[in-house]
């Protein structure tokens, strides 16, 4: 998660595309999710749209779907690669009134939620903590939240998803085609977009207020049933281990050649998808 005290609260919301709106309105759910909605058919990124709203106190649930991201951003920075239409673009803002340290789990419930939903659509994925979706061990989807302080330090949270949907292998650059991939890759079948967000904010909505009421127990169940390389060895913030657990807390518990564990918080792990 990137912490931030400021949205950039100059930053002009585009009006909503009629056209893209009329195509997803009537498949948004009922619940939490979408309890306001904004359609762009083109902004720099939907997590910036959302954390903007989240400074301008909109409702939790508020969600952010754009048809194409000109500086989309993953972690650590880097860019999310995506042509216009081929992925499927989404920001939602919650605000879970919970403990800073509590913020980072938000996470694998929108991971749990996730794979669900893709598998609802028929397509088996895994996940790659602490925030990756894998299918065929090459990178689908990815998840980015950030944070706004609230009022009395209760933070904002922008989830931003994204699924890479019908992309070519074409679209992707050279360095990457070994790494990433699409559903229309790997299924060979065009997906609906529409179809994929209702599923989405579904599952996230009934994973969000399981969260909330359960706690995480339920969300690190499902997490490890759908992970990628639990039992595999795997470097992480430079040290080695086998993946032999996901804590309480949502790190990831390491077991070196010594018999020794190591709860890792934050990092990103590499030699991951050997596990599936």
């Amino acid at each position: 998660m990137r912490p931030r005290t400021s949205a950039g609260a100059s930053h002009v919301i585009p009006a909503d595309d009629p056209a893209l709106f009329a195509e997803i309105r009537p498949r948004l759910p009922v619940g939490k999710m979408g309890a306001r909605f904004l359609a762009c058919r083109e902004t720099a990124s939907t997590n910036t749209l959302a954390l903007v709203l989240g400074a301008r106190d909109a409702p939790e649930g508020s969600v952010v779907v754009a048809d194409y991201q000109t500086a989309g951003r993953g972690r650590q920075g880097r860019g999310w690669i995506a042509p216009p239409g081929t992925s499927l673009l989404v920001s939602v803002l919650l605000r879970p009134n919970s403990p800073p340290d509590r913020i980072p789990q938000l996470s694998l419930v929108c991971g749990v939620a996730a794979r669900e939903a893709l598998a609802l659509s028929g397509v088996e994925t895994h996940l790659k903590w602490p925030n990756d979706l894998l299918l065929h061990r090459k990178k689908v989807g990815g998840i980015l939240l950030e944070a706004i302080s609230g009022p009395l330090g209760n933070p904002a949270v922008v989830v931003g998803m994204g699924l890479n949907v019908s992309q070519t292998r074409e679209d992707f650059p050279p360095e990457l085609r070994d790494r990433a991939t699409s559903l229309g890759i790997e299924s060979g079948c065009p997906m609906d977009r529409g179809v994929l967000l209702e599923l989405l904010l579904s599952c996230l909505d009934r994973w969000y207020v399981t969260y909330l009421r359960d706690g995480f127990a339920p969300v690190r169940a499902a997490w490890l049933d759908g992970a990628a390389g639990l039992g595999h060895w795997v470097h992480l913030n430079g040290q080695a281990g086998r993946v032999v657990d996901l804590g309480s807390d949502g790190s990831l518990i390491l077991e070196t050649s010594g018999g020794r564990r190591l709860h890792i918080r934050a990092g990103e792990v590499s030699d991951y998808a050997s596990g599936h």
